[in-house]
């Protein structure tokens, strides 16, 4: 939507487009399940370098509850069920990156498979050898689902992201698991930490919400 800011950088004062109306908005059901079908089912973009080696590039699935054989319009709300809305969000900010990927001239070939929160399907995509050994795996969303994907992972010593969760009991054991949200714990001291190399002789004030007094209390003793 805005091209220009990826070669130019973003200016003071210049206009940039931050959204879209939403093309599902007033279609009936059977529509909204065509749109979000050509999501999943087209997007696989390989983008390009200007590389003559056309077989080389990082081979990406992502694991995403897009419930495309339920799809649902919310009326009221004007919009469609909370999973699958979510995560053609989540996808297009992962377009988002792809595009910073290629401007960096790495080739990705992307595979989007919909879970629908389904662990028995999710395990018969091992069962039936549908996921294949890509170079990263990116989800599923939900705990039992990546669980079991990153077990399949771990024996194929394929690199796999847990995107959302922030429990370190997600990735146990598992060494080729990413999580990419750190939890408060994690956070306060890495932010302690930091103070404590660049500002350990100046005066600190934490600011902190309600029930998050003992947090605050570790970075401080930190």
């Amino acid at each position: 939507w805005n091209p220009s800011i990826g070669q130019n950088g973003l200016k003071v004062g210049e206009k940039v487009v931050v959204g879209i109306k939403n093309k599902v908005i007033d279609k009936p059901k059977s529509q909204q399940q065509e749109i979000v079908k050509e999501v999943i089912e087209n997007p696989s973009p390989i983008y390009r370098n200007n590389s003559k080696d056309e077989t080389s590039y990082l081979d990406v699935v992502v694991f995403l509850p897009l419930k495309v054989k339920t799809v649902t319009w919310d009326a009221e709300k004007k919009k469609i069920n909370e999973d699958t809305h979510w995560s053609l969000e989540f996808y297009n900010g992962f377009l988002l990156a792809l595009d910073t990927l290629k401007l960096l001239g790495l080739r990705v070939k992307v595979k989007v498979i919909d879970t629908s929160n389904d662990t028995a399907y999710v395990k018969s995509l091992i069962s039936n050898k549908s996921i294949g050994k890509p170079d990263v795996i990116i989800g599923p969303i939900y705990t039992p689902e990546f669980k079991i994907i990153a077990k399949y992972a771990k024996d194929k010593n394929i690199a796999i992201i847990n995107p959302l969760g922030k429990n370190d009991e997600v990735i146990k054991n598992l060494p080729t698991a990413i999580r990419m949200r750190p939890d408060n714990n994690r956070k306060y001291y890495a932010t302690a930490d930091y103070l404590a190399k660049n500002y350990g002789n100046q005066n600190v004030v934490i600011a902190y919400e309600t029930g998050d007094g003992k947090l605050a209390e570790k970075m401080k003793a930190y």
